[in-house]
């Protein structure tokens, strides 16, 4: 079943789209440690340029308008390059009890944008016509074309492919699925699987439905190679799926910031990830602190150097150097092309904030 609306009065500035972020001259980890060779200091600079919202959850950046799009809540707000806020889609247009859970934007000309909701549905609004569509919506883990099954369960991860896929993770299902462009839906990689008495998870890499990802999975992104990042949060580790299928593992823990932080990734796992267009700057979160402390640690893995840590060293609402900002419940990331310009999305702040790495 397809819905059809038409947003008239708003300019709708829709484009290519990725989703992570970089370091700090305040950098802790600049010997290199056991992740990679000495790295040069980093400047971060940390500043806001959204306040006020309701929820911000997740975000995604339009490289073309230089616009971000903010999931607030069961709204979707713009961000352009001099930090205006206007409201895309507003209240009322989806149900007042469901709430974005992810959103993304497709590359081309047309730039369609792609949201996933708590309710188990899957939106486009397509950036040629401004029509916003129900592409399917159901409680479950079919395959097959869009809407002859329920095929999405927990849907926390979205993120369209230059070839006109889009990538969906069924959280309750530990699944990775593909919409290809003809509207057909496929288990991409992974498989059902249950915790085991332990409270772990099975856990592998390898092709397909013969890799396994935990439960706690509420983030995905692409690059513009066509490769998923999924942060696997229970096993601790980025998750790699290529455009085949294939799955391996980054370990993030590998890193310049010493024993204490390595055992504090091992232990707390990662959460929001994004990645720039080639995937040398990919960009992940964590929890930093004791039990309840909202703060999230903002950590940037450069494959061969390694990962270090630029920014939520502690919590609070404070601009600044990467090291003197604060932040609180981080649930989304965003960045630019080059990976040198880093979005934040806090939603019990209220805020987007703007990180730039030089």
């Amino acid at each position: 079943m397809q819905y059809q609306m038409l947003f008239t009065s708003l300019f709708v500035m829709l484009t290519s789209c990725q989703k992570a972020s970089q370091p700090s001259s305040d950098n802790p980890g600049g010997s290199g440690g056991p992740g990679g060779p000495p790295q040069a200091a980093l400047t971060v600079n940390v500043t806001t340029i959204g306040a006020n919202f309701s929820h911000p959850y997740k975000l995604c950046y339009d490289s073309r308008n230089k616009s971000l799009y903010v999931a607030d809540q069961n709204q979707v707000k713009v961000i352009d390059e001099h930090n205006n806020v206007t409201t895309l889609i507003g209240q009322g247009v989806l149900s007042n009890w469901d709430e974005i859970l992810d959103i993304d934007v497709a590359p081309g000309a047309s730039g369609s944008l792609y949201f996933t909701t708590k309710y188990n549905t899957l939106y486009k609004l397509d950036g040629s016509n401004n029509e916003l569509t129900v592409l399917t919506s159901g409680e479950g883990n079919g395959n097959g074309p869009l809407n002859t099954n329920d095929h999405l369960q927990g849907a926390y991860g979205v993120a369209p492919g230059s070839n006109g896929d889009v990538a969906l993770y069924n959280t309750y299902w530990t699944a990775l699925k593909r919409v290809n462009a003809s509207g057909d839906v496929q288990t991409w990689a992974g498989k059902p699987t249950v915790r085991a008495l332990d409270g772990s998870w099975p856990f592998s890499d390898g092709q397909g439905t013969n890799a396994t990802f935990s439960s706690h999975v509420y983030d995905i992104c692409s690059d513009g190679k066509g490769n998923i990042y999924l942060p696997d949060r229970d096993n601790a580790l980025i998750r790699m799926i290529t455009s085949t299928g294939m799955v391996s593992s980054i370990p993030p823990y590998v890193d310049a910031d010493g024993d204490y932080l390595i055992a504090k990734i091992k232990a707390d796992g990662v959460a929001a990830v994004t990645a720039n267009q080639d995937g040398s700057y990919i960009y992940f979160t964590c929890p930093i602190g004791s039990f309840g402390n909202s703060a999230s640690l903002i950590r940037l893995y450069r494959p061969g150097k390694g990962v270090v840590s630029i920014a939520g060293f502690h919590d609070g609402t404070n601009n600044g150097s990467g090291k003197d900002a604060g932040f609180g419940s981080i649930t989304g990331l965003a960045t630019s092309p080059d990976g040198k310009t880093l979005f934040v999305s806090e939603e019990y702040n209220k805020t987007v904030r703007k990180i730039t790495i030089e």
